[in-house]
């Protein structure tokens, strides 16, 4: 009461009552659950005095219209018994909350708790009658003859192999018990179905049936059995991801933002960074991923390594898949199987160093350009041998038609002397048998065959 009024000093804690008046919400039931060995059981000595006493204080939010404006806004009111301490106009109502098989249009859901409560219930009953037959049936009743027993005592103290003293040998009988109902098992099996039906869950899946490994069982079916059985888990891990985790740190986010007032150092990625929250904006986006099992994050990251050797591969991808892509792809791959320090086995391709030349290599490189200007002023050598020989050719063929022109000309020459030279002694004949004619005389005689 004292710390009370140290935080309410205006408000009149007179009426909140005694603690006998005070109502408190949680059942007594449920604190002896959690109580420890040395908890005091019924002998509670709380609130002896009202300086020790505790008082239970109601944070509720609810529309109203304080200032009669005659439009209704969200207020935080809190209130002990009767008093009401603190009145404040909010924005928001800053609880989240989270429920396993979330129902449409309603703000509780559902679990599997309430889903599983009856058959269990029923399994429990058939379970201890079972047992119960079994104690029974182990322990009968027996039905005695009066006077029958010398020492009654004897028979109600069973001990193994104890005697009973008895004074005729029917005197001792066991109670005829009934049997038990053969439906008992028939109904726990169908018990059993009902709640592998209702939890998605079964034992073939679990690899608690001897029949789950078998020959028409193969490895692949198991595995499918047991993916399809963790379903419900996952979308309960879901629903808490998205529905509660997600939530809940984007108001941690917001509260920070709303309410600190100065910078802080924080370590961010290995570095102690100075930040300044109220800088931030309104809101951040919160990326939830879901990690379920190693069989499952095997799987993805085999599923990546294909897709890493397909983009190897098809050279119409490659353009597209450069050293960043390969890095992250891998990044991711060694991430799922459980390696988070990638750093140490993959460098960042910003990290990477420009590549040395090699001295062999830039050896080689030299040799190789020296033999291509050798192989060059070769090339070169036979062009000017070929344009060389091309030249000598043209001048020989020139050179033969000169010489064929010139010998044509001169046999022309020559037969034009030989025709000139056949003409003037053509004339000389001529000439000279002009001069014999005039010198010789003309001579006629008759020539006789005989003489």
């Amino acid at each position: 009461m004292t710390e009370l009024r140290e935080m309410f000093p205006d408000a009149n804690l007179e009426d909140i009552g005694s603690s006998e008046d005070i109502e408190f919400e949680t059942d007594p039931e449920i604190l002896a659950r959690h109580d420890g060995v040395n908890e005091n059981r019924g002998f509670s000595s709380h609130g002896y005095q009202d300086q020790v006493r505790y008082i239970m204080c109601y944070e509720a939010y609810i529309m109203l219209d304080v200032e009669g404006t005659g439009m209704a806004t969200l207020h935080k009111v809190i209130k002990a018994g009767n008093v009401l301490l603190d009145v404040e106009e909010v924005q928001r109502r800053p609880f989240i909350t989270f429920c396993p098989l979330p129902i449409p249009h309603a703000f509780y859901g559902s679990n599997f708790a309430e889903k599983l409560c009856a058959t269990q219930n029923a399994r429990t009953v058939l379970t201890r009658s079972i047992l119960d037959h079994a104690m029974i049936t182990n322990n009968p009743r027996y039905m005695v003859v009066k006077g029958g027993l010398t020492n009654p005592r004897e028979l109600i103290d069973n001990r193994v192999g104890g005697l009973v003293n008895v004074s005729r040998p029917d005197a001792i009988s066991p109670m005829p018990q009934a049997p038990l109902n053969p439906f008992v098992f028939q109904t726990l099996t169908q018990l059993d179905q009902d709640l592998e039906d209702n939890t998605g869950v079964s034992r073939l899946s679990q690899g608690l049936n001897k029949d789950a490994i078998s020959k028409q069982n193969s490895a692949a079916m198991v595995e499918q059995l047991a993916t399809m059985s963790q379903q419900r888990q996952k979308i309960i891990a879901r629903n808490f991801a998205n529905q509660f985790v997600k939530p809940l740190f984007h108001e941690i986010y917001r509260l920070v933002v709303e309410n600190e007032d100065q910078e802080r150092i924080v370590e961010l990625a290995g570095a102690y960074v100075q930040v300044d929250p109220r800088s931030w904006t309104d809101k951040r986006d919160v990326m939830v991923e879901l990690k379920l099992g190693y069989g499952e994050q095997d799987r993805e990251a085999q599923k990546m390594l294909s897709l890493h050797s397909m983009f190897s591969q098809d050279p119409t991808i490659q353009p597209m898949y450069g050293l960043e892509n390969r890095y992250a792809m891998l990044k991711s791959i060694l991430e799922q199987q459980g390696i988070l320090n990638v750093e140490e086995y993959l460098t960042p391709p910003e990290q990477l160093q420009p590549p040395q030349p090699d001295p062999a290599a830039e050896m080689q490189a030299q040799m190789a350009q020296k033999q291509m200007a050798l192989q060059e002023r070769q090339i070169a050598v036979a062009e000017m041998k070929a344009q060389t020989d091309a030249q000598l050719a043209a001048a020989k063929i020139e050179l033969d038609r000169e010489k064929s022109a010139a010998s044509h000309a001169l046999q022309s020459d020559n037969m034009d002397l030989k025709e000139a030279q056949f003409e003037f002694k053509k004339r000389i004949d001529e000439g000279e048998l002009e001069i014999l004619k005039r010198n010789s005389t003309e001579v006629r005689g008759i020539a006789s065959p005989t003489g």
